[in-house]
């Protein structure tokens, strides 16, 4: 995976079809990777740790990358250009970086403060007063009062539809902003939507500015939900580091 992310991001920067293939590449990698781990008895914390820090790395070399294309000129996936123009939103991207990596570093200090010995007689900072549970972030939701819709994503360890949406828009967003950064990506992702279109009959024109839209929405609510669960994570990383003074 750091092998694909370094050619990706090094060589191929001026070639958004390699670099995503490379990056996609990665992506499978990471499942596979995770599939072996757990079959063969080989998860560790460290395991854990480092394919979280891949992720984000990931990610925010495209997020980068992304930001420093040139917009394209000129409507959704039937005309010319796409619907959103992430250059004209940096900002709004730098932002998601930061989040995610804030909250990276919330949960796995946590992690660390909740694996230290407790003296006798205190109580434990890191957990909701020894709960093993409460020590591993995705069952944190479920060991402490979190809001409804935390609760509602991280039930099952994503397992959920809402699970689902939001951990497949932390992970597709950045992707579909590099389809719609990059002319060659773009056009190459309007005809398979408009050949998939005329399998349906339908009026390809008309029904792709919907799928534009729909994917648009979709990606955004997800990511959006997904800022709701890190900002809670973060808000009790930051209390708990208020408590301990």
């Amino acid at each position: 995976r750091i092998l694909c992310l370094l050619v990706a991001f090094t060589v191929f920067q001026d070639h958004s079809v390699a670099l995503l293939s490379l990056y996609m590449a990665q992506l499978i990698l990471d499942y596979w990777d995770g599939f072996f781990a757990r079959r063969l008895g080989q998860s560790s914390t460290f395991g854990a740790w480092f394919d979280v820090f891949i992720d984000n790395a990931g990610r925010a070399l495209l997020y980068g990358h992304v930001s420093r294309l040139p917009s394209l000129a000129s409507g959704a996936i039937g005309s010319a250009r796409p619907l959103l123009l992430p250059q004209h939103l940096v900002p709004l991207w730098d932002g998601v970086v930061l989040l995610e990596w804030t909250t990276f570093t919330a949960i796995q200090a946590s992690a660390v403060v909740a694996a230290l010995p407790v003296a006798p007689g205190s109580r434990d900072p890191g957990t909701d007063g020894g709960s093993e549970r409460a020590k591993h972030w995705k069952g944190k939701a479920e060991a402490e009062v979190a809001p409804w819709i935390v609760q509602r994503v991280m039930a099952r360890g994503f397992k959920t539809p809402m699970g689902v949406l939001v951990m497949g828009s932390i992970h597709l967003l950045p992707i579909y902003l590099l389809l719609c950064s990059d002319a060659a990506l773009w056009s190459a992702w309007g005809a398979a939507v408009r050949a998939a279109l005329a399998l349906v009959w339908v009026d390809s024109a008309v029904a792709a500015t919907v799928v534009d839209v729909t994917v648009l929405v979709t990606l955004a609510v997800g990511r959006g939900l997904g800022a709701v669960c890190e900002g809670w994570y973060v808000r009790g990383f930051l209390l708990s580091l208020l408590r301990l003074g």
